[in-house]
């Protein structure tokens, strides 16, 4: 077998430790775009019994003829407003009591034909309205923290009535949108604490209302529900059932359901828009060239689209006439709880100006491990077209990140 000399021996442990790095950058890119699993770490926030929803006490004779049901999101959460056109088919005058469930009661109203219909309820008529409930949802009528506001109506023999509630949803489920979880940082966040844009996803907040009871009353009228948003970044894509359009400079999620069919409406809201660009900020570097004994230093800028890829500018220099600059990517895992570092892997475009010689371009490969500010970085250089000693260059710095 013929014998390698040292410069080709010295070749192949290049080429297998390129193909090792690259291997790596291809499989740590490959796990990250799937879907990274800390992206879910966040557990979602969950209220129940804050399903809204008008309930009445037994069955009535008073008919259903139609039912709007609006509601107004933003940041702040969702207003909603339920008309029901109410028909008295019979002779004699109908009353009906019933409690509205999962509420802030400070901002609940209640009216029938414009007239305040919010009414004190004894025990004895709550009893009966959470029986009502329990065959919807047994926990909701067993728990007495959940907010209950009384109210009633009476119509006249062959009569029409409006009865109108209104007020604030509070969601019965969300996601606080953040993208790593309490015991960690984004890769960008553990480099740049100070001036990093903090990482965020969509913050979503989760409604639920009940329908069912409208079942309880007389005739099987359509329900007409519509969702206003300031514009379509507040609703949450992929929500089926629902027709969208743009209305007096909004967005509007629209869909009518038979009562026949009316079991608990559910809709997402976007309470917080997430980020898709991330400033992160200025970095600094010292470090020596390991393999020719040659001290550099490099600076430079970095952000993240989207979080977990961070891409950069910089340029390293040796103050002797050698300037690399650098564009690059790198996808990163978070810090965890400050012990675990950031780990990135990147690949990227050197362009390297000799003083008396050629430009070369070539790629490079880089290994990053952060800390919060601080990081040690490995970056490995290939200029094909070189036929020096140039041709692999091999680095080592300790960098701060603001």
């Amino acid at each position: 077998m013929r014998r390698l000399g040292f410069r080709g021996v010295d070749r192949v442990r290049r080429t297998r430790i390129a193909r090792s790095i690259a291997g790596l950058i291809v499989l740590f890119v490959a796990l990250a775009v799937s879907d990274p699993a800390w992206a879910n770490a966040a557990a979602p926030l969950y209220a129940p019994g804050d399903e809204g929803g008008a309930f009445i006490a037994r069955p009535t004779p008073l008919v259903v003829e139609h039912e709007e049901l609006g509601f107004r999101c933003a940041e702040r959460g969702c207003e909603f407003e339920a008309v029901y056109h109410v028909r008295n088919p019979g002779d004699e005058r109908v009353e009906v009591i019933g409690a509205f469930y999962g509420i802030e009661t400070d901002h609940f109203a209640s009216t029938a034909d414009g007239v305040d219909a919010r009414r004190p309820l004894t025990p004895e008529q709550l009893g009966a309205i959470d029986r009502a409930v329990a065959v919807f949802d047994e926990a909701v009528a067993r728990d007495s923290k959940i907010a209950r506001e009384g109210f009633a109506l009476g119509v006249d023999g062959h009569a029409r009535a409006t009865l109108t509630f209104s007020g604030h949803m509070r969601p019965i489920s969300g996601t606080s949108g953040d993208v790593v979880g309490y015991m960690g940082a984004a890769p960008l966040e553990t480099r740049h604490p100070w001036l990093g844009t903090h990482a965020r996803s969509d913050a979503t907040a989760r409604y639920a209302y009940a329908l069912s009871p409208i079942r309880d009353w007389g005739g099987s009228p359509n329900i007409d529900v519509s969702v206003r948003c300031p514009d379509a970044r507040f609703w949450e894509r992929g929500q089926d059932g629902w027709t969208s359009s743009h209305e007096d400079g909004g967005f509007v999620a629209r869909r009518s359901i038979a009562a026949r069919d009316a079991s608990t409406l559910n809709f997402t809201i976007v309470d917080k828009p997430g980020r898709d660009v991330l400033n992160g900020g200025p970095f600094v570097g010292i470090g020596d060239r390991v393999d020719a004994g040659q001290l550099r230093a490099r600076f430079g800028y970095e952000m993240a689209v989207p979080w977990w890829v961070i891409w950069s500018a910089s340029a390293e220099t040796d103050f002797k006439g050698t300037t690399t600059l650098i564009a690059l990517g790198e996808v990163a895992s978070p810090d965890i709880i400050v012990i675990i570092p950031s780990l990135a892997l990147g690949a990227g475009l050197p362009v390297q100006i000799r003083s008396g010689a050629a430009t070369h371009v070539g790629v490079r490969m880089q290994l990053t491990v952060s800390f919060p500010v601080l990081s040690i970085v490995l970056p490995v250089d290939v200029f094909p077209g070189d036929a020096s000693s140039d041709t692999w260059q091999v680095g080592l710095f300790a960098q701060a990140s603001f």
